[in-house]
């Protein structure tokens, strides 16, 4: 995949952007819970972040609850405004 070119481009891009310094890792971490959030199917979520198996997403996410999911959908709908 682009992992490691995004990876390699977005400190740089981040600070021309303004943005705070968020280690990659952290912005992965919120994509793959905004998507959950967001009710895209954790099969998908898994084949889009790389991992072998949807258990491991599920591993990884499964604090993803509706109340989860609201707060960050409330997050998303703010920080856009």
């Amino acid at each position: 995949m682009y992992d490691s070119n995004i990876r390699k481009h977005w400190h740089r891009v981040s600070a021309n952007l303004g943005l705070a310094s968020m280690p990659w890792h952290n912005l992965r971490h919120s994509a793959a819970t905004i998507m959950l959030a967001q009710s895209v199917p954790i099969e998908v979520v898994s084949r889009v972040f790389g991992h072998a198996s949807i258990r491991i997403t599920a591993d990884i996410y499964d604090h993803v609850s509706p109340e989860t999911n609201r707060q960050a959908a409330d997050a998303m709908a703010k920080a856009l405004r």
